[in-house]
């Protein structure tokens, strides 16, 4: 399993290398001091980090009893990620708007196009059995 230095935790989790110190010694980070190349110094397990990175992105959630107005959650939800959330929903929401247009216009030319075909084989199934041989032979 791959180990970490407390510089290199430092880096990956965006934290000064005084804070991986911190975690270290109050246990909140698992570490193993070993020898390095100038004495002895923590490593810090791969999955140790997978955890730390997890827990620095999770958000606390409120329980809530009773059903909230659309309008509120999102103002909530905005505050809580500091950004502007409904003008990303009405990007997302254009985005997806336009993706099935284009998805319908491609559903329509398939659908034209298996229309033609199946007229075709219709007009080659109404004709006579000579009719038939005769365009086989044309073909060759």
């Amino acid at each position: 399993m791959k180990e970490y230095t407390i510089q290199e935790t430092a880096e990956i989790l965006e934290i000064s290398k005084s804070t991986v110190r911190r975690r270290i010694k109050s246990g909140k980070l698992k570490a193993e001091l070993k020898p390095g190349p100038y004495g002895k110094q923590y490593y810090i397990p791969e999955n140790e980090l997978d955890q730390a990175v997890t827990d620095k992105e999770v958000m606390d959630i409120k329980e809530v009893s009773q059903p909230i107005d659309k309008e509120k959650f999102l103002s909530e939800l905005t505050d809580a990620i500091g950004g502007n959330l409904s003008g990303d929903i009405e990007k997302v929401e254009d985005n997806l708007k336009e993706t099935i247009k284009q998805e319908n216009k491609g559903l329509k030319k398939d659908i034209q196009r298996l229309t033609r075909q199946l007229k075709k084989l219709k007009e080659q199934q109404n004709k006579s059995l000579l009719e038939k041989i005769k365009n086989y032979f044309r073909r060759i």
